[in-house]
């Protein structure tokens, strides 16, 4: 900003400005004679100010620049002195003949102004906006944040360079340039003084409090799992034993599990609600162990995403005594344990959710329920013991190494429980096979429900040793290798490598110090701010050259939405320095003489503050409209308090010149404040108030804008350039090309569907080809499992919650009747929670998918089995069919604009829902009329083939479930548009 500033100025072939031409101007005038004096007035003035002015009787007729920064200093202290009244008495008539004579006289004198000056200004800036612009719209959001910061001083500083006509390129430069970097540095050293030594509150503190508490809750949920899965099996083995076989009391009582599991998981918050039951509500039911406060575990691993905020501000912290509980923590290992955090909670989801009538089939079959019920207690103590060891750091006492008391489990105890689980699940396993058990009536949810127990097992197990690698806690050998994974896959050739790379990618991860002490290298030198504006110049030339040759590279580029981001936003910050910058060049330096051009522009400039205006448009103007609206009215409501209070503390103007009165009110101000910053929503608008106040208060005090106390200029100036801003921020965001929260959330939830049946499908064609069915394997296809899961579903889920959290419009926030206006649509939440659902779903099918299909014992199904596969998987390509046209409407529905268009979505969505369903319908009774005749017993890798099949079936039907919500519900229907206040108000809102 400042080099574009300077070149814009000296191309117009001088560095100086009026301050340094007034000096010489002033001498011209002396010299030629204009401040010559009567007798009578010399001898006059002389006798007023003698105490001050003594010995300037000779000078008054020649003056020279050092005498004249004499005599003003004089007047100045005249002005505090006894003689003050006869002086005002004998100055007005001589300042009134020779005040002209010196205004016009030193205002001939300095040059005037070449215009090529404030047209290089509007032109450097538009040009050097363009890369700034295309980094603002990068994917990445917090790529586009770094350079929003960026663009916002460059626009300062532009800004400032309006003021170079009258400082002149050194003052400019001095007081504008580096001044920004001297306040950065005292506001870097005031955060140092406030976290460092008054209150230090550390994110490497907050990730393991966090662990902690997640971990806690995770042990209650599967205490909680574990009790219910006794008093299922209890009345499952009574029922049995009256006699209970036929499928229909078998179906009856598995429904009762079910409306059990459902009642357990809605009773889970019953604790904290009961003290607010009103009367005639519905008690808790007596069946229903109550347990601690705590969530499901959906949203137990939905919260998972506070400990990833907390461990990316670790970045930012360096690990150092004094300003955390654990002094070197390494970041790494922490984000290593909340991946495998994250694997138990799916796990754990799973459970919770078929874990009622895996138990009823268990109990049906025969089958004691204790090793399942042993394994989730063991888990669960497991789990409350990590996390009391996680959130326990005292003050004096040891919080990682050989010094805490806390030690993993044994490695033979892991062993013997994994043992024991492998051992039930071979024994259910065989008796499924040899008692010849129909896979369409029971034995699936127990399957499962036992694969994941060994999995919740294995994760466990590594979860811990984790906990105790972050903690610096001796670990046996095979934990270690445990926690690794898949780290230790490694040939010797790499691990050399490794070792010979004192500066390696994994020796820097790996260390507590370095990642933060090189985030801040980079952030502190600009280098990635540069390299950033370097690499989207590139982009926009190549760019522009694809542009002006392919025709539907031009249609591509018009439709993608972060280029029209990038549009609006150079065009916004443009207009926004174009607009300040000619008026203050053509209506605020019009005048034929400079010094009253230097008063106008003066004035304007830090009365009327325009600099706001730009601040606001650059903060305001984002991608999505809600988040725009939000920052906007936050940003114009909180500056109006601020300002308002600010205004009201300086009206008596007693205590406006007291220093102590200053010092008082904003300390008491700052502190009531603080109270509220406690509350996340509320931070933000609390800080914008605060600012403000401060800003009108002290500015006031030094006198930068006004003389007067209770002056409404600093107050007027801050939230009028505020306001401008904020609506031309939102006009901006909504008027051209809008891009809604809801409908960005809905992409992501688009893309999740899509990739989730894209794995599917690879699946169970992958199968088809194993059977001998299909052919030869096709590598080309994608393979389902966990890490693809965590890269499709996962990461795009996780991605959601940040955009609901960031840019959404919520009524916490202080947003008065915004919220009411630009809801956030109950389709966004309806979807996400869905898809949560399936997100676990598909990482139990992958799971299973990574199964080996077993040793091949018994006799062989024949061409009998190989035919019904045939058909299966026929059908299977007619759900993918259906399931792949339900996306096409799915896609039409999302981009939907207007009512008729949305409600033909709709039927088409209805229409395709009934050519999935029959097909679905096809399928599971193809599946219980082979299951019902066959007379041979399924071998073990054929029941494996079955069962992938049966779960490629299940996840079609969650697709069903999905494309019900969005066809048939009518919340689905609201979307996120702008409406008026007036339309608010009548409660739904239909689609314009």
């Amino acid at each position: 900003g400042g080099g574009i500033s300077s070149l814009a100025w000296l191309a117009r072939g001088d560095s100086q400005g009026v301050a340094i031409y007034a000096e010489d101007a002033l001498a011209q005038v002396a010299g030629a004679g204009n401040l010559t004096l009567s007798e009578a007035e010399r001898l006059g003035l002389i006798s007023a100010v003698n105490p001050i002015l003594l010995g300037l009787q000779d000078t008054l007729g020649e003056l020279r620049n050092e005498q004249f920064i004499q005599v003003v200093g004089n007047v100045l202290e005249l002005a505090e002195s006894g003689v003050a009244e006869e002086f005002a008495s004998l100055a007005p008539p001589i300042v009134t003949r020779l005040g002209p004579v010196v205004y016009e006289t030193v205002g001939a004198s300095i040059p005037v102004i070449n215009a090529g000056f404030w047209a290089l200004l509007i032109v450097l800036f538009a040009v050097v906006c363009l890369p700034l612009a295309v980094a603002r719209a990068h994917v990445n959001f917090k790529i586009g944040l770094v350079m929003a910061i960026s663009t916002l001083f460059c626009g300062s500083q532009v800004i400032f360079a309006c003021l170079m006509p009258i400082t002149g390129i050194r003052l400019y430069w001095t007081q504008f340039v580096l001044g920004y970097v001297r306040v950065a540095l005292v506001n870097g050293a005031a955060m140092v003084c406030a976290a460092c030594l008054v209150y230090v509150k550390s994110s490497h503190d907050t990730a393991r409090e966090r662990f902690g508490e997640t971990f806690q809750t995770c042990g209650v949920i599967l205490s909680r799992i574990a009790g219910n899965i006794n008093r299922i099996d209890v009345g499952a083995r009574e029922s049995k034993a009256d006699g209970v076989t036929n499928d229909a009391e078998c179906r009856s009582l598995r429904d009762e599990a079910i409306a059990m599991a459902n009642a357990t998981a809605s009773a889970v918050g019953a604790h904290a609600t009961k003290q607010k039951e009103k009367k005639g509500e519905e008690a808790p039911q007596p069946d229903v162990i109550q347990p601690p406060e705590a969530p499901t575990a959906f949203e137990l691993r939905a919260s998972c995403q506070t400990i990833e905020d907390a461990l990316l501000t670790c970045l930012l912290e360096v690990p150092l005594p004094g300003m955390t509980s654990h002094v070197g923590a390494r970041r790494s290992d922490f984000v290593r344990l909340l991946g495998c955090l994250r694997t138990v909670l799916s796990t754990v989801c799973c459970i919770e959710t078929i874990f009622a009538t895996a138990t009823v089939e268990l109990a049906l079959c025969g089958h004691d329920t204790a090793p399942v019920q042993c394994a989730l207690a063991a888990v669960a103590a497991a789990v409350s013991r990590a996390s009391s060891v996680l959130a326990t750091m005292p003050v004096m006492g040891p919080c990682k190494g050989e010094g805490l008391s806390w030690r993993p489990l044994s490695g033979q105890f892991w062993a013997e429980l994994e043992k024991s689980v492998a051992a039930f699940d071979a024994r259910v396993r065989d008796a499924a096979i040899k008692e010849n058990i129909r896979v369409s009536q029971r034995g699936k949810d127990m399957m499962l429900l036992l694969m994941n127990v060994q999995t919740l097992v294995r994760d466990a197990r590594k979860c811990e040793a984790l906990v105790a690698t972050a903690l610096d806690v001796p670990v046996e050998a095979d934990d270690a290798r445990a926690s690794r994974g898949a780290d230790e896959k490694e040939t010797e050739d790499e691990k050399g490598e490794t070792a010979r790379g004192w500066m390696s990618k994994e020796r820097i991860i790996e260390n507590g110090y370095l990642p933060g002490l090189l985030v801040h290298s980079v952030l502190l030198s600009g280098l990635a701010q540069y390299a950033l504006i370097v690499m989207s110049a590139i982009t926009f030339f190549k760019g522009c050259i694809a542009f002006a040759r392919s025709r539907a590279e031009r249609v591509r580029m018009c439709k993608d939405v972060y280029v029209q981001f990038a549009v609006k936003f150079w065009f916004a910050c443009t207009v926004t320095v174009m607009s300040i910058v000619l008026i203050l060049w053509k209506a605020k330096f019009s005048s034929d003489n400079q010094l009253q051009n230097t008063y106008d522009i003066t004035y304007f400039f830090f009365v009327w503050q325009p600099i706001y205006f730009w601040l606001t448009v650059a903060i305001c103007l984002q991608f999505q409209v809600e988040a725009a609206v939000m920052r906007a009215v936050l940003r114009t409501t909180m500056t109006a308090l601020g300002g308002t209070l600010g205004y009201c503390a300086m009206l008596n103007g007693n205590l406006a010149q007291n220093p102590y009165w200053i010092c008082g009110i904003v300390c008491t101000v700052n502190g009531f404040f603080s109270l509220f910053c406690v509350v996340k929503p509320l931070r933000y608008s609390v800080f914008l108030a605060n600012f403000t106040f401060n800003a009108v208060v002290v500015c006031q005090y030094y006198g930068c804008s006004c003389d007067l106390a209770g002056e409404t200029n600093i107050y007027g100036g801050k939230v009028l350039s505020t306001m401008l801003g904020s609506i031309f921020s939102i006009l901006v965001s909504w008027a051209i090309l809008p891009v809604y929260t809801s409908q960005k959330v809905l992409d992501l939830e688009y893309d999740v569907m899509t990739d989730g049946l894209t794995l599917v499908s690879s699946t169970w064609r992958r199968d088809k080809d194993l059977v001998g069915v299909g052919g030869a394997p096709k590598e080309d296809l994608l393979k389902l499992d966990v890490d693809s899961v965590d890269k499709l579903i996962d990461e795009r889920l996780v991605a959601v919650h940040k955009e609901i959290e960031y840019n959404s419009v919520s009524k916490d926030q202080l947003l008065l009747l915004t919220w009411t206006i630009l809801p956030t649509p109950p389709v966004v939440h309806l979807l996400k929670n869905r898809l949560e659902r399936l997100g676990v779903f598909l990482r139990e099918f992958a799971q299973i998918n990574a199964q080996d299909r077993g040793a091949d014992q018994g006799p062989a199904s024949g061409p009998e089995f190989s035919q019904f596969m045939s058909n299966i998987y026929t059908l299977l390509e007619d759900c993918e069919t259906a399931a792949h046209a339900l996306m096409v409407n799915v896609r039409a529905n999302f981009d939907a604009s207007g009512s008729k268009e949305l409600q033909r979505t709709r039927a088409a969505l209805i229409v395709d829902l009934a050519d999935l369903e029959a097909r679905l319908d096809a399928t599971t009774q193809t599946f219980k009329k082979w299951d019902s005749e066959r007379k041979v017993a399924l071998r073990e890798s054929e029941l494996i083939t079955i069962a992938r099949s049966r779960l490629a079936v299940l996840a079609f039907k969650e697709y069903y479930v999905i494309c019900i919500l969005l066809g048939v519900t009518e919340a689905t229907i609201d979307r996120d548009v702008w409406y008026s206040a007036w339309s608010s108000w009548f409660g739904r809102r239909p689609i314009v």
